[in-house]
């Protein structure tokens, strides 16, 4: 049986207590897949319930699941967890594999290694980065020469402290 996962435009006009029910049912019947438990943290997601939609999402995310989106969701409910950055980071990592263009998760990730003083691991989520939003500029021009002169590169810090001054 295939067991694939709803998002929030598809569940208009869904009756979410019979989605829930197939999805607990799914998960009870295919317990080593995660699309069922994708499915059930999307439904609280849609509901406005992120505590309850973190136990599925991390079940998901420990199941492997190929959807980048749950990691990128995932991520961003555990890092208001303070003892979550260890699973933030992992889940970052494992949506860079599937998509290694998610910016946000790039930001995220070069900012959980800037607060930790990790200036190189921030250069590697940072450095990568090529199509950014102008909300996105300042952040990711400040983050490259602060972590750029910590390791030393002043040349590096430098043009992106001129790129700031630029946005």
């Amino acid at each position: 049986a295939r067991c694939g996962t709803v998002n929030g435009p598809l569940l208009i006009g869904v009756n979410r207590a019979d989605a829930r029910a197939r999805y607990q049912k799914l998960s009870q019947d295919h317990p080593k897949r995660p699309e069922p438990f994708e499915g059930l943290g999307y439904l609280a997601l849609y509901d406005g319930d992120q505590e309850q939609a973190f136990p599925w999402l991390a079940k998901a995310v420990e199941l492997d699941t190929r959807n980048a989106e749950v990691y990128w969701d995932f991520a961003r409910i555990a890092r208001s967890k303070a003892s979550q950055k260890t699973q933030v980071i992992a889940a970052i990592d494992k949506l860079l594999l599937l998509a290694p263009a998610h910016v946000d998760a790039r930001l995220m990730a070069g900012d959980l290694m800037l607060r930790d003083q990790k200036y190189q691991q921030a250069l590697a989520y940072l450095v990568p980065v090529k199509k950014i939003t102008p909300q996105q500029a300042p952040y990711l021009f400040r983050a490259l020469a602060f972590a750029s002169w910590h390791v030393g590169d002043q040349r590096a810090a430098q043009t992106a402290a001129k790129r700031l001054l630029e946005v």
